[in-house]
């Protein structure tokens, strides 16, 4: 968390330097770049902000090109906001390019290799920035729920899930209960990568590169809030995970758990559940509601099932 801690620590310098009378800054003075968003809805304004030698320019490159320029002038704090609409490599230099600082936005299916450092994500060693799409849940439309209701009517015989792959933390109850859904067809469970602080950035790591499944399952908790991850920035994450697994596995169906409260989190479900179901149908999956007792939530989600598929 070391990075983390920095981070919080230079904002809270320019703060209060912008409430102080301004220093004197020297030619030496290098490029800092004290803050920048973690994850940014495609379209939306993304800001770094910039500490910089008042006596230099500063250019700023996207994907090569050089999109911006800061003259000299008396202020040494600076902002640079545009909105991103594709993947980009941002770079930030004073002096020469050869001392830049360099930034990687990255897109849902983006063949990117990613790792964890100090509580944030890194290609290579370059910091990433994720930029899902912001999707809303598509409205309900019953009319169309009735034209399923008849196709399912007419379908000779319901296939059993087929090939399932899930996304479980370790200590999962969910792995006793998955095998008790399936009569045929394979069962691959992904945990959270072992070095990731935060669990969603674990199964970022853990993301297979290119694959498919008939059917998936995730489950969601609230494990990354405990750990220090404000809610904004856990459901926007969660956002652009739901995203890259559509790219890359390609599912038909699935089912994306609820968290499980107790008293300290039981405040967070009125505010979390809404939202929750929009993101589970904006994705193609079914939410489970957890906040119920099990045995009620099993049975429902086997009654549930059970009009789409064969279950044992």
């Amino acid at each position: 968390m070391l990075l983390r801690l920095c981070k919080s620590l230079a904002v809270a310098i320019l703060l209060i330097g912008t409430l102080c009378a301004s220093p004197v800054f020297t030619d030496d003075l290098e490029l800092e770049i004290p803050y920048f968003p973690e994850v940014v809805f495609r379209q939306s304004p993304l800001s770094f902000h910039l500490h910089r030698n008042a006596q230099l320019p500063v250019h700023v490159l996207q994907n090569g090109q050089e999109t911006r320029v800061f003259p000299p002038s008396s202020s040494s704090l600076i902002e640079y906001t545009f909105s991103p609409d594709e993947s980009a490599v941002m770079r930030f230099y004073q002096a020469s390019p050869e001392q830049a600082w360099v930034f990687q936005i990255i897109c849902p299916g983006d063949a990117v290799t990613l790792s964890e450092k100090d509580g944030y994500l890194f290609h290579g060693e370059t910091p990433v920035i994720l930029m899902p799409d912001h999707r809303l849940p598509t409205p309900l439309d019953r009319r169309w729920e009735t034209v399923h209701l008849i196709e399912k009517a007419m379908q000779s015989h319901k296939p059993s899930l087929g090939a399932v792959v899930g996304f479980l933390p370790e200590n999962s109850s969910l792995k006793v209960f998955l095998p008790q859904m399936q009569s045929d067809g394979s069962l691959e469970l992904i945990p959270p990568h072992p070095d990731a602080w935060f669990r969603v950035h674990g199964y970022l790591l853990a993301t297979p590169a290119q694959s498919s499944c008939d059917f998936l399952v995730v489950e969601m908790d609230l494990f990354d809030m405990e750990r220090g991850m404000s809610p904004q920035t856990w459901f926007m994450k969660w956002q652009f995970l739901l995203q890259q697994l559509q790219s890359t596995l390609s599912y038909k169906d699935g089912l994306l758990f609820g968290p499980v409260y107790d008293e300290t989190s039981s405040k967070w479900k009125d505010v979390l559940d809404s939202a929750l179901k929009g993101l589970a149908r904006a994705h193609g999956l079914r939410f489970v509601d957890r906040s119920i007792s099990p045995e009620l939530w099993k049975e429902r989600l086997r009654f549930q099932l059970g009009k789409s598929y064969l279950l044992p």
